[in-house]
Formats: C-alpha cells, sequence, structure tokens
C-alpha cells in the first residue's frame, strides 16, 4: 500500500507531502509554508532529539535529508489512531494508551521543576485575544483573571516536550509498535502540553471528529472514554496536572481557533469545548 499523494495542513504553519524519491521509496517531506524557516529547524531538532531518546516500542521517523525550508523523513507503514481504535480489540488499544502514558512519563523525568510563569499565559492570552477574542464568548479579563489564579505558585515540569501529542501525529505499526512525528515548538515547554493534546482527543475525540473515515461512534466513544480515564488516573498521580489541566487544554482549544474557518464545524467543536471546559469545576 502507498501513502496518498497530497498536501496536509496542519496547525504548525507547515505542509506535509508524501513523495517517492529516486530510488523508490517513500517519504515524508515536511516544509516550511507561511513560517519563518527557522521555525521549521526548531521542530527538525526537536524531531532529532527524541529520535536520540526514545528506544524500544515508541519511536520516530527517521530523518532522511535537511534543506533550508524543508526536511525528510521515512515513511512509517501503520494504522492512524482513530482507525486503531475503531477496529481493534480493546485490549490493544489499552496497550497503546499505557505506551503513550509512559511516554509522558519518560518526558517528565528528563524536565527540571519550576513556579509557573504567569507572564507566558498573559502574553500568549494578549496574542490569541486580538486575533480570535471574538470567537470565544469569554471576557479577556475574566480569563486571565481565572488562569492566573489557578497556577500562581504551582510548579510544573519545563524542558522537554513533543508540543503536538494527539493522534493525528501518532501511527501504530502492524506489530503494535508506536510511531510519533509532527513535533512542534510550544508557547510553554511543558509535558502538561502534551497530556491535553492527548485527552483533546480522548475526551474531546478530536482526530475523530475531523476525520472523513467511517466509525462506529458507539464503540468509538465507550473505548475513547475509558483509555481517557486511564489517562487521568495516570496523569493525577502529578499534583500540577490537577492544578493546571483546565487552563493548559482552554489555552490548547483557543489556539487552534487560528487555523480554522469562522462558522465551520471545526470552529464549533473548539468553542463547544473551550465553553464546556470553562463550566467544569477547577480542582
Amino acid at each position: 500500500m502507498h501513502p496518498p499523494r497530497q498536501c496536509i495542513e496542519g496547525n504548525s504553519g507547515c505542509s506535509i507531502s508524501f513523495v517517492r524519491n529516486k530510488e523508490g521509496k517513500d517519504i515524508v517531506r515536511k516544509f516550511a509554508n507561511d513560517i519563518d524557516p527557522t521555525r521549521l529547524e526548531r521542530q527538525r531538532k526537536k524531531h532529532e532529539l527524541f529520535s536520540k531518546l526514545l528506544a524500544g516500542k515508541i519511536s520516530t521517523p527517521r530523518i532522511i535529508s535537511v534543506g533550508d525550508t524543508f526536511y525528510e523523513m521515512e515513511y512509517f507503514h501503520g494504522y492512524d489512531i482513530p482507525s486503531f481504535i475503531d477496529s481493534s480489540e480493546p485490549f490493544y488499544v489499552l496497550e497503546f494508551a499505557k505506551l503513550l502514558a509512559s511516554l509522558v512519563e519518560e518526558m517528565i523525568l528528563k524536565c527540571d521543576l519550576e513556579k509557573v510563569q504567569i507572564s507566558k499565559f498573559e502574553t500568549k492570552l494578549d496574542d490569541l485575544y486580538f486575533h480570535t477574542g471574538d470567537r470565544v464568548g469569554i471576557e479577556k479579563d475574566e480569563m486571565i483573571s481565572r488562569i492566573s489564579e489557578q497556577v500562581k505558585g504551582v510548579e510544573i515540569p519545563v524542558g522537554f516536550c513533543h508540543g503536538d501529542l494527539t493522534f493525528s501525529n501518532i501511527l501504530v505499526g502492524y506489530s503494535g509498535d508506536i510511531c510519533i512525528f509532527d513535533f512542534l515548538d510550544s508557547f510553554y515547554e511543558t509535558p502538561i502540553q502534551d497530556m491535553v493534546k492527548i485527552r483533546q482527543d480522548t475526551k474531546f475525540m478530536w482526530s475523530k471528529e475531523i476525520s472523513h473515515g467511517a466509525f462506529d461512534d458507539t464503540r468509538y466513544s465507550i473505548i475513547s472514554s475509558y483509555i481517557d480515564g486511564v489517562f487521568h488516573k495516570i496523569f493525577s498521580k502529578h499534583d500540577f496536572y490537577v492544578s493546571c489541566y483546565h487552563p493548559f487544554q482552554i489555552l490548547n482549544f483557543f489556539r487552534i481557533l487560528p487555523y480554522v474557518e469562522k462558522g465551520s464545524r471545526k470552529d464549533r467543536l473548539v468553542k463547544l469545548a473551550i465553553q464546556d471546559l470553562w463550566r467544569e469545576k477547577w480542582t
């Protein structure tokens, strides 16, 4: 089975294309389109760092070549995660969830603990409200006040994260091995970003909802809810996760808005997620 010949627009400001090189091998090319090439370089360096650190059942594609505005990597043959969840026995989905959680735990161990810099949230919210604040339905000062109060004085792990660990950036191989890719530089380099990205898919089923695949919705919902509980239980061992989940998750969805068309289905999904999170009790 050959990869599709198409471009996929992501939220990192880069494009990905599937091509066949002169040796006849299928490869993936990631290139800068409307972003500063130095941002792509930061993403590539993060990819290379993970390539050196990962081992066992979790890997990332080997980088083959690098140019000024692109880099190329091996194509990994496997299942996208929504299809994997939809078609696999629950036992294998649970094993996948445990492996992914173990990756996050490893990242936490590689980080240093530091108190949350509230200024990072304020700066990011200033930018987001300038571009898409009219779509959120929550006053800026109210948002900043509630988030600042929630994260004030909390120590979080900083220094190491994937940055965009959604199901859209993970594949499962035919032997059960996991491949992660499309690393992203983040406004806050903390594994909490990866925790909320994972639950963006297990709690809110984002990748499934924006997929064009046909799924057994009831089965998918039940399995997603179960592994979401697994992730939440594992992550809740960390006080910083309990304190910071809602602020980081709201900001995570807020950051998607500039990349989706106003009034579109994706726009409605994002705003519904933000409103649900805002109404919940923050521990």
